[in-house]
């Protein structure tokens, strides 16, 4: 990446982040109920498409979560359960780069998951089919001194929670990445961790870990298809889930004035 020496910014709690979260968010929901488990047989093969890009590139497993992060335990904050940076992530902001085209804010009405299958055993599970769901993303921090927009992430505000009735889902990302596959796809990538805890007693009732990719693909001006692969993991870094689910958004507006005439001011 080229960093343009004349610039100074400040990384926002940025929408790419808000991305990230809603991200959890989901796949808190599809593993409610959801039982670790217990065998080691490799996944199911992946089909054709977007989503069969997505798919190899899933971790076969992920790290164990420390001690404090499992079930049976008593939650009193992230960092003392030992959640702070389980895969070595800092506590420095990130920044990608992104195409002209995906920079702005997007729209999709709904979701149409495809595929939903148990691991390791590969069994299948039926699929949630279409879901109507109005969310809006925005992609897009800054645009530096030479015309390039890019995306902050930043690790020390990346944290969510969902409220289950008697237990809370708390949560945190752990990993964010875009990557640029070729001119008309973007793969973002997205790990979070879940602790789902008693409200009453302040106990770890669930720990597990997901890890998203979403590909992005330009399909005409102002369109784009969005291809899911959602694959769960339990607390010890198992595969115990794989989701995939695609859908259809439509870009609003473009880069939001401020942000490109905020970077270039600064100049």
């Amino acid at each position: 990446m080229v960093k343009n020496k004349n610039q100074t910014w400040r990384p926002p709690l940025s929408d790419s982040l808000r991305q990230a979260l809603l991200t959890a968010i989901f796949v808190s929901l599809i593993v409610q109920g959801l039982g670790e488990a217990q065998q080691t047989d490799p996944e199911p093969d992946a089909t054709s498409g977007g989503v069969l890009r997505a798919e190899i590139s899933h971790s076969d497993t992920l790290p164990p979560l420390p001690p404090g992060m499992r079930a049976g335990e008593a939650y009193m904050n992230w960092a003392v359960q030992g959640g702070d940076s389980p895969y070595g992530l800092t506590n420095r902001p990130l920044r990608f780069e992104i195409p002209a085209w995906l920079a702005g804010r997007w729209q999709r009405t709904q979701s149409m998951e495809t595929k939903r299958v148990e691991l390791p055993s590969g069994k299948p599970v039926k699929a949630a089919g279409k879901t109507e769901a109005k969310v809006q993303e925005q992609f897009g921090t800054f645009v530096d001194g030479e015309g390039k927009i890019w995306q902050v992430f930043d690790p020390r505000r990346s944290k969510g929670e969902v409220d289950r009735g008697e237990a809370m889902d708390i949560h945190r990302v752990s990993k964010y990445n875009i990557e640029i596959l070729d001119p008309k796809n973007v793969l973002i990538s997205v790990t979070a961790t879940h602790l789902v805890v008693s409200k009453d007693k302040r106990m770890v009732l669930k720990s597990y870990q997901d890890e998203e990719l979403n590909t992005y693909t330009l399909t005409g001006q102002g369109k784009a298809r969005t291809d899911s692969s959602v694959k769960v993991f339990d607390q010890t870094g198992k595969p115990v889930l794989l989701t995939r689910s695609t859908s259809d958004v439509v870009k609003l507006e473009g880069v939001p004035a401020d942000i490109g005439s905020g970077a270039r001011g600064s100049r």
